[in-house]
């Protein structure tokens, strides 16, 4: 995290140019270029002296000392950055020599990588036209004078500005016109400003359109539900007005569509990758581009869309005319309405080759995520090359300047830079050291910074992280029994369901008198609990994550409001009576309504329960329908288990409220395994 170092701030060409007679504004743009390049040389002009390449001795991390020759492999860099490295037009591919008008499409057969040797030879030859013809602008680049680098080879996926601030910026656009088209737009808001909690997803607390910037952690989130909550808004029968029949195969392929651009993005990220998910990659993109056809129409210019309105304006008022003809008006009320929908339909297909005309998908970053797939099996897993290590690396220079006298800034910032990048440096290894430790020595225990919550943790931090735990005690005072605690959390069967929990199940100090010893621990002392956590093993199996579940009854949570979270329960010993069938794979929603531990004075033992209430698989248990989730809903059955059940935090999504549910198996890479459509 700590072993980027920055050495030069690069200037920033002039975004708006003088107009001088004499100094034309291309020629502007290419010195301002060639500076930049020329500045590019002397920083690197290390890397190609006689001395490099022979070799200098470095001190590495294990504090041996070696020969090394270094080597530009990499820059992480987003789209308009890589324009200006390599000194190419913004409309062309840093990689390869993609033509600008087939880049909304897969081609059959990889382009050919860029011929930079070509491309000096041409620029001492003065030949522009071989240049232009690549998008390559006339400047001695930096690039071409560095031994052993292959410029196109340097260029790196970048997932922060290409998938999230890009790709996924383009389609939440599509997808917001194309609810407003159908008229489910003020539905996606409702149930977007009324998502569930989840551990790492921070809940939006307002409508998605009153939101008026994203940044790259929001889009994140906004992935992990962007299927589930488009699903839901065009799946809604209750509250709502129907979709029209015309509408609905248009809303089933963008279902498809909006599926597959996710699922490309969610599996882009993973930190380990194998054959099979690099071909999933590939099998993603390819039916998102046979699918993106469905929102081409959004892709309309406003020239476009304007002369759309016009023309659907002067037929409309050709079909007013029409409709209000004595012939039609002499016709049946059937017939009427007949005409009525055709004339509709006449009016939409001409408003939608209006707009679709002339559309298309041809722009960079739609072409640049063609090369993800390869650059992995290349250079390895996609978040070590986010380019969010850098945008952080700016954040404590723009700090020090503004600690800075604003005079003379400069030794003051990189002073504080540096002040502040040893001590990240020595926390860092102070916690590496500890954790290499078998024991914490007394006289630094005090200064271990303390683990959050919800934060990967390795698996040899704590044995008890197996273990459920309940946190947080609702009542100062132990509750009296069962049927107190039932009171106060409203459940009226609470003490009637742990009665059956107890005679069904072999609990330790039940003697032959059965209906005496589950009264005297019916009667027994309770406490209530707030907060329940279960460590779930992370996507890769290398450690856990931290779910704190919670269940409030009657009280706030943090002032704000109740809190009755959704789990996950696996019933490994079905009791008799309560057993429990459905999909999800052996796994099944459930509202965590109490959380409290029965006491047994007599046998020196306490039974940690849960009042939950079960939902009931709707239609196949297993991931189905073109958003390739699992739907349940009501009736809920309600029981008490012992916590050892719950296998962590579900998150659901509401179609029909209190009613029907979608079981969202993208909020996190661990649920998606666990839960994942076979399709």
């Amino acid at each position: 995290m700590n072993a980027w170092i920055p050495i030069a701030l690069l200037p920033i060409p002039p975004k708006r140019l003088d107009k001088l007679p004499t100094y034309p504004q291309e020629a502007q743009e290419l010195d301002a270029l060639q500076v930049t390049h020329e500045i590019l040389s002397s920083i690197l002009s290390p890397l190609s002296d006689a001395k490099s390449q022979t070799g200098i001795e470095m001190v590495c991390c294990d504090e041996k000392v070696r020969n090394c020759v270094p080597k530009l492999s990499a820059w992480l860099a987003d789209h308009m950055e890589n324009v200006m490295i390599h000194g190419i037009t913004s409309n062309r591919c840093p990689i390869c020599i993609a033509p600008p008008d087939e880049f909304g499409e897969l081609p059959d057969a990889p382009y050919a990588t860029r011929p930079h040797p070509s491309y000096a030879a041409a620029y001492h030859n003065s030949d522009v036209k071989r240049l232009e013809s690549d998008g390559v602008k006339n400047v001695n680049n930096a690039l071409w004078h560095i031994p052993h680098c292959e410029p196109h080879e340097i260029v790196r996926p970048d997932t922060l500005h290409t998938l999230l601030l890009g790709i996924l910026t383009h389609l939440m656009k599509w997808v917001q016109e194309f609810l407003e088209y159908v008229g489910r737009m003020t539905i996606f808001d409702h149930i977007w400003s009324r998502l569930p909690p989840f551990p790492g997803f921070t809940r939006p607390n307002k409508a998605y359109r009153s939101v008026t910037q994203w940044q790259g952690k929001e889009m994140r989130n906004l992935l992990r539900v962007l299927l589930g909550v488009f699903t839901a808004a065009l799946s809604r029968t209750t509250d709502a007005d129907p979709i029209a029949p015309r509408h609905k195969p248009l809303c089933h392929k963008a279902i498809l569509c909006v599926r597959y651009i996710t699922d490309y993005i969610l599996i882009a990220q993973y930190q380990v990758h194998t054959p099979g998910t690099i071909q999933s990659m590939r099998d993603y993109l390819e039916d998102f581009h046979n699918h993106k056809d469905v929102f081409l129409r959004f892709r309309a210019t406003k020239t476009v869309q304007t002369m759309a309105r016009q023309a659907s304006k002067a037929l409309r008022g050709e079909h007013q005319r029409l409709l209000a003809s004595d012939d039609v008006r002499e016709q049946s009320a059937a017939k009427r309405q007949k005409l009525q929908q055709d004339l509709r339909l006449e009016t939409d297909e001409l408003v939608h080759d209006f707009l679709t005309t002339g559309a298309h998908y041809n722009f960079p970053k739609m072409h640049l995520i063609s090369h993800f797939a390869d650059q992995i099996e290349k250079y390895g897993s996609l978040p070590q090359y986010s380019t969010e290590i850098c945008e952080a690396s700016h954040k404590p220079l723009k700090d020090a300047y503004r600690r800075s006298n604003h005079i003379n800034a400069m030794p003051q910032i990189i002073r504080t830079y540096t002040r502040a990048h040893s001590f990240a440096m020595r926390e860092r290894n102070i916690q590496q050291w500890l954790t290499e430790l078998d024991h914490i020595p007394e006289d630094i225990r005090d200064i271990i910074p303390p683990t959050r919550p919800g934060l990967h943790l390795p698996r040899d931090v704590s044995p008890d992280l197996t273990r459920s735990k309940l946190q947080g005690r609702i009542c100062n005072k132990t509750i009296h029994n069962t049927h107190t605690l039932q009171t106060i959390f409203e459940l009226p069967d609470l003490q009637t369901l742990t009665s059956i929990y107890l005679r069904c199940n072999q609990i330790h100090g039940l003697s032959h008198q059965v209906d005496s010893d589950v009264a005297r621990l019916l009667e027994a002392p309770v406490e209530a609990f707030h907060t329940l956590q279960v460590a779930v093993p992370t996507f890769n199996d290398d450690g856990y994550n931290l779910h704190g579940m919670r269940c409030t009854g009657p009280h706030l949570f943090r002032k704000q409001d109740k809190r009755s979270d959704w789990v996950f329960i696996r019933r490994r010993k079905a009791a008799r009576g309560t057993k429990v069938t459905g999909g999800l794979d052996g796994k099944i929603p459930a509202k965590l309504n109490a959380l409290f531990k029965l006491r047994d004075i007599n046998a020196n033992r306490s039974y940690r329960l849960a009042h939950i209430s079960l939902l009931t698989v709707v239609g196949s248990p297993t991931p189905d329908g073109p958003e390739g989730m699992v739907r349940v809903g009501t009736p809920l059955k309600n029981h008490v288990v012992r916590i050892g059940d719950i296998e962590g935090m579900a998150h659901l999504i509401t179609i029909n409220p209190d009613n029907l549910y979608l079981v969202n198996n993208r909020i996190d890479v661990h649920t998606w395994n666990e839960i994942h459509d076979g399709n």
